[in-house]
């Protein structure tokens, strides 16, 4: 009778962190997908400012609207654009290119790719420190719902550090591992330290404090 409830009691478990996932899960999205949009722009910007990068940098914008990620329809051909610079282009650029890739790639659903293309960035020693941990962010944020969830929590914990800039994704993936794994007592505490730190942003603050409620009552 006791392996009946623990059964009822997993199965209620796993339907609330789904129910959890679906509802929060493209806003998490949404904040790591800003967040690649403000890097691009800053190595944009960086690039326009080198000589050697230029040509490459108008490249790569064409690419990129003609793989369809700047709100354009995309055309035939554009993800293959993307293709040459990551393989042949100066660092900057192929490194930018390659987090393209794996955006288009998460976002036709091939997530094992997008996933590979995320590891070898976070593990290129080629690629700034900064954009490294970018892509392991990406990279555990792809696998939350079936990964294993100590070793991606383990990943996450230096990249929610006080220092780093990706600190409050971070913390908040990490909170959502915490009631994947039914540990819901950890999942309020986290996301109510989120709802309470004035640093982090407006709507994330807003979004953990709901989940934090929520899970007081778990």
């Amino acid at each position: 009778m006791a392996d009946i409830f623990q059964e009822v009691e997993e199965d209620l478990r796993r339907d609330r962190y789904e129910r959890l996932a679906k509802a929060y899960g493209g806003h998490v999205i949404a904040g790591v997908l800003l967040l690649v949009a403000g890097t691009a722009g800053y190595v944009l910007w960086k690039d326009r400012h080198e000589a050697s990068q230029q040509a490459a940098t108008l490249q790569l914008a064409q690419a990129v609207d003609q793989a369809g990620l700047s709100g354009h329809a995309p055309v035939a051909g554009g993800a293959g654009a993307l293709d040459t610079i990551a393989s042949g282009g100066p660092s900057g650029a192929a490194g930018l290119a390659r987090f393209f890739q794996a955006g288009l790639k998460a976002g036709s659903n091939d997530r094992a790719a997008a996933i590979t293309l995320y590891e070898g960035l976070a593990g290129d020693p080629s690629v700034a420190p900064l954009y490294q941990q970018l892509a392991t962010l990406m990279a555990v944020q792809l696998q939350i719902n079936d990964g294993d969830p100590a070793a991606l929590t383990a990943r996450l914990d230096p990249l929610g550090a006080q220092t780093s800039p990706w600190r409050f994704t971070a913390r908040e993936l990490r909170a959502l591992l915490a009631a994947r794994t039914g540990d819901t007592a950890g999942a309020r505490t986290l996301f109510q330290q989120l709802a309470d730190d004035n640093g982090a942003p407006a709507g994330l603050r807003v979004r953990a404090a709901e989940l934090a409620a929520f899970y007081g009552k778990s």
